[in-house]
């Protein structure tokens, strides 16, 4: 039985908080409430740039989109232990990505990163690279079809700290049955009826959802 690693222990507000290399976090008090100071976890959108062009996108991300600057002075005075949810547009096009990654993890920081299923099989090498060197600990796959699905359910076997990410109203029954008692991690993410989001948005969206 493989045992959990302690990756950081902090102090936040009035409770202690511990979190695990496998994903695992656990918060201590005494008092009856949890009272923070600061956030645990922080999403950061890096980029809106896009080679996908989603018609169901709610960032409206697209090959005009712009980087974003990675000069965040504020992400340097957190506690080691923070997480980042490191999302786009495209992350992995950021020419910036790996030498952001690589400070965040020399402060202490604890960076995760969400990419789609084509980006996945598309740069599958550079995605393990990251998780090898630790420059990412956990990884999100948004998969909206069974493209290379098996691929994505191996690779999610191999790394336990992969969630696949599906959408309530794009992902079908179909799709869901083959991700089902796959011993995976996944995460229904509810549907963002906004960006191009509000224009996709339809009878047949609506029922999926039911």
């Amino acid at each position: 039985m493989k045992h959990s690693k302690l990756l950081h222990q902090y102090k936040n507000g009035n409770y202690i908080v511990r979190l695990f290399d496998d994903g695992t976090k656990l918060r201590f008090t005494l008092d009856d409430e949890f009272v923070s100071e600061f956030p645990e976890s922080i999403d950061i959108k890096i980029t809106n740039h896009c080679d996908l062009n989603c018609p169901m996108c709610h960032e409206k991300s697209s090959l005009n989109g712009s980087h974003g600057l990675l000069n965040i002075p504020f992400l340097k005075t957190l506690p080691k232990g923070i997480e980042l949810a490191i999302g786009g547009g495209n992350p992995l096009s950021h020419p910036e990505l790996e030498m952001f990654l690589n400070e965040m993890r020399l402060s202490g920081i604890v960076s995760n990163l969400t990419v789609n299923q084509k980006h996945f099989i598309k740069e599958k090498v550079l995605i393990e690279k990251l998780i090898n060197e630790h420059l990412i600990y956990g990884l999100g796959i948004s998969v909206i079809n069974d493209e290379a699905i098996d691929e994505i359910i191996n690779f999610s076997n191999k790394y336990s700290n992969t969630v696949v990410h599906v959408i309530a109203g794009i992902t079908t029954l179909e799709l869901l049955k083959k991700l089902y008692d796959q011993n995976i991690k996944l995460l229904v993410l509810g549907y963002k009826c906004f960006g191009r989001g509000k224009n996709y948005y339809s009878e047949n969206v609506k029922n999926k959802i039911e």
